[in-house]
């Protein structure tokens, strides 16, 4: 019996690509002059960001049990 691997997209992994964005994004934003393309291409790899965040945190409350705890604990991490 032969097992394959199937590697997937899971939100641990969203999560990487996610920060790794932004890093480059914030990264590019400090260190790479603004009149070149290669700001343009970093930056809108960097925007990659904020869309996978708004997935993941719908799928959390999409997921979850508890709306309302959910809807608190997003708040206060936000706050804090």
């Amino acid at each position: 019996m032969e097992i394959t691997y199937k590697p997937s997209l899971n939100a641990n992994a969203l999560k990487i690509i996610a920060v790794m964005a932004m890093i480059v994004d914030h990264t590019t934003f400090w260190l790479v002059p603004s009149d070149t393309l290669f700001y343009v291409i970093l930056r809108m790899i960097g925007r990659l960001a904020a869309p996978i965040m708004c997935y993941l945190i719908s799928e959390g409350y999409f997921h979850t049990s508890n709306k309302k705890k959910y809807l608190k604990t997003l708040v206060v991490h936000e706050t804090f």
